[in-house]
């Protein structure tokens, strides 16, 4: 028994030696090898070869690159950026006395590349190529990050999955699986009929962006300024690439590092951060140089929380701000947070789980996690819908860009170019344009609404239609290919059989805030409602909230319809992503609304906008029941168009069809001096008009004349010989006789 005790002994030492030295040896390989490093799970280490151009296959200005990734060789095609700096880009800084100090220093722009891998769908490669490869790689369902091995004279990379080595915003996902194939193909489809759309005049837009590192950034990247620069581009590069499905591009107007100190106080109450830099920036900012928006990049340690900004406030110069907290050594993930958060104060929204951006399900937009730099198709159409409402006006001036920036066959229409037709395989198909960007012998356009095969379309034809109650049509002009720009009805128009009034473009009320939440027959609460939860100062009950303070504010009774929205009526509570659906018993009445955790961030549909009435002659503007004319509605259509028209956004007439503009008084087509005006077709009201009322009245009038006009004859004659009778009796005159004498004349 003691030998087998010692036997059993012996064994187990033995085994937990061999355990031990195993475990030893795969530290120790894991410790000296640089294939596998902390800080990511799932990462190689590769050597990138160049390709050498190869005559006419390559096109100016491409390189590219081999890459292995996964066990497999990959072609990298890259290309220079169409846009990303301002010509002569400022960078302020700041000296030990605090006084700024601006200069212009070079930019290599020359290093910054974006393109796509070769026969992959939806792959996307943005990258600075000088002293290696630094950027992403979207590869497949795969995104990647890579940057060179640092003291590798090998031109060794570090090639990570960028989702596997970041944490995400959350563990949720959204219920995709409940999302069903055929709507997803439907979305595809759908995607592709926005991308066609996106080809119109009115996009490109560009994003002319203002950026301000603050102290502690700087300190972090070795209180060098050059390293900042090379931040900010690479994140401005890859957040340019990401916008370029949106035909928008991103500009680096103005850089700003406070060398010195924070001149702001930066804490951890993000809201405060936000508020405190905007008021900061309309404070000092106002001759530094023209842009968007201004984003702080700042390092802090927070969680959960990355990016804040004003939803839909881009262009709106009181708010046009936002944040972005700096994550050091996670590039992709800094710019995907960063995109994400400029793509929310432009006003898009969050993905729905059956949002969809090519296989991927997990967008930009996506709530908590995003794994791609991709828009989805509920984005995109968000964008559009932005775009038509007229919100993005301030993304449609070209900034001033460096020449190296604009050349052929980007695909966008630049200075001295008559069109742009993309890539060579591209234009091999185009009828109109050449691949050296000018016109094809018989063609006189190239591209817009108003061009079709080549030439313009004719005049008077419509080239947007109407699409709501409040919006106008346009016309093409015969003599450009662009349509003109998209007007509506101005502000305080009456609308929706006079229960509401028109505001920026849209015709809505509190019945249909209601349906839009809660769907269904639902519809707005009674006036006690409103009257009994808006002054309550309640998350689901209020006038805004004051972030000074960090308290809701309660609606004076007069202004309690312009605070959150009460509905009654409502079968059952819908599934809102962060949202809170609450029900209150008022008066014998269940008074339903929501609330939302961070109102500043997203767009809450839980509150009246602007432009509702809430009384006669009033409407709702910024919380506040105010009069209608606070919208300025100066065009009166009564007296300016003579009450045979409308007036237009721009306070002009909008004629109605038989009445020319510019201000109905003369027979005309209709339409506008701005938004261009049809042709007379024989159904307008003028050609009704002429051969309806003229044509048979004249023809009626000759009618009259050759029927009436022989009687009138005959009893004029009747007449003048009564009257020349009734003439010789009064004279006594004797009647001739039928009998002449002749008078002898005597001869001399």
């Amino acid at each position: 028994m003691t030998s087998v005790g010692r036997y059993l002994g012996c064994w187990f030492f033995l085994q937990l030696a061999t355990s031990i030295a195993l475990v030893v040896f795969t530290l120790s390989t894991i410790h000296c090898s640089s294939l596998r490093p902390p800080a990511y799970s799932s990462s190689e280490v590769i050597i990138p070869r160049r390709l050498a151009a190869q005559g006419g296959k390559t096109k100016k200005d491409e390189i590219s690159y081999i890459i292995e990734a996964a066990g497999r060789d990959y072609i990298i095609r890259l290309n220079p950026p169409k846009h990303l700096l301002a010509k002569d880009l400022p960078v302020f800084t700041y000296n030990s006395k605090g006084e700024r100090v601006e200069s212009r220093p070079y930019m290599p722009v020359e290093c910054y590349r974006q393109g796509y891998v070769e026969g992959i769908v939806d792959s996307l490669a943005v990258l600075r190529t000088c002293l290696g490869l630094t950027g992403l790689l979207k590869i497949g369902a795969r995104t990647y990050g890579i940057e060179p091995l640092q003291n590798s004279s090998a031109f060794e990379h570090l090639l990570y999955l960028s989702e596997e080595s970041l944490p995400s915003f959350s563990s949720y996902r959204a219920g995709v699986g409940r999302t069903k194939h055929q709507a997803k193909d439907l979305r595809i489809r759908q995607t592709r009929m926005m991308y066609d759309y996106l080809q119109y005049e009115d996009f490109p837009k560009y994003i002319e962006l203002y950026i301000v590192i603050d102290k502690k950034l700087f300190v972090q990247e070795g209180n060098n300024v050059s390293r900042v620069q090379t931040v900010v581009l690479d994140v401005v590069n890859i957040a340019d690439a990401t916008f370029e499905s949106l035909k928008t591009s991103i500009v680096l107007v103005g850089l700003e590092i406070w060398t010195e100190n924070n001149l702001i106080d930066i804490s951890t109450d993000f809201t405060e951060v936000l508020q405190n830099f905007n008021t900061w920036r309309i404070t000092n900012m106002t001759n530094r140089t023209e842009y968007d928006t201004a984003f702080l990049f700042f390092k802090q340690d927070l969680k959960g929380v990355f990016g804040q900004s004003y939803h839909s406030a881009i262009c709106k110069s009181n708010f046009s701000a936002g944040l972005q907290v700096y994550l050091q050594n996670q590039l992709t993930r800094f710019a995907r947070g960063f995109s994400h958060e400029l793509a929310s104060h432009i006003g898009m929204n969050h993905d729905d789980s059956y949002c969809v951006c090519g296989k991927h399900t997990s967008c930009l937009m996506h709530t908590y996690h995003a794994s791609v730099n991709l828009f989805s198709n509920c984005s995109i159409l968000n964008f559009i819908e932005l775009s038509e409402q007229g919100s993005l006006g301030c993304l449609l001036n070209v900034p001033r860009i460096p020449s190296k920036f604009m050349h052929c066959g980007d695909g966008v229409l630049d200075i001295d170019e008559q069109c742009d037709c993309g890539k060579s395989n591209t234009c091999m198909d185009d009828p109109c344009c050449t691949p050296n960007c000018h016109l094809k012998k018989h063609a006189h356009c190239g591209a817009g609404k108003c061009c079709r095969k080549c030439t313009f379309v004719p005049k008077g034809e419509i080239c947007r239609a109407k699409a709501s109650e409040c919006d106008l049509p346009e016309y093409c002009n015969g003599k450009s290919p662009h349509c003109p720009k998209d007007l509506y009805l101005q502000d305080g128009t009456p609308c929706s059989k006079y229960s509401s009034y028109c505001y920026k473009k849209r015709c809505w009320n509190h019945d249909f805030l209601c349906r839009r939440i809660f769907k269904g027959e639902s519809r707005s609460g009674h006036e006690r409602c409103y009257l009994a939860l808006n002054i309550l100062g309640t998350p689901y009950g209020n006038c805004g909230f004051d972030h000074s303070r960090k308290e809701y504010l309660k609606c004076h009774p007069l202004h309690s319809m312009c605070g959150k929205v009460q509905c009654i009526d409502v079968n059952s509570a819908p599934e809102l992503k962060d949202m809170v659906i609450h029900m209150k018993e008022v008066q014998g009445t269940t008074c339903w609304s929501t609330s939302h955790p961070a109102e500043i961030h997203h767009h809450d549909i839980g509150i009246v906008p602007n432009g509702i009435v809430c009384d006669p002659y009033k409407v709702c503007i910024n919380r506040k029941c105010v009069s209608k004319a606070v919208l300025n509605s100066s065009c009166d259509p009564r007296k300016t168009c003579r009450g045979r028209g409308v007036c237009n956004n721009l306070h002009k007439c909008h004629c109605n069809s038989g009445w020319a503009p510019p201000n109905c008084k003369f027979w005309g087509a209709g339409g506008s001096v701005d938004g261009g005006f049809p042709t007379i077709a024989w159904g307008d009201s003028l050609a009704k008009y002429i051969l309806g009322t003229i044509i048979p009245f004249c023809m009626l009038i000759v009618a009259a004349v050759l029927l009436i006009f022989p009687k009138v004859w005959e009893l004029m004659g009747s007449f003048m010989r009564w009257w020349k009778t009734s003439m010789e009796k009064a004279l006594n005159l004797p009647p001739k006789s039928d009998t002449q004498v002749r008078v002898p004349v005597e001869t001399p």
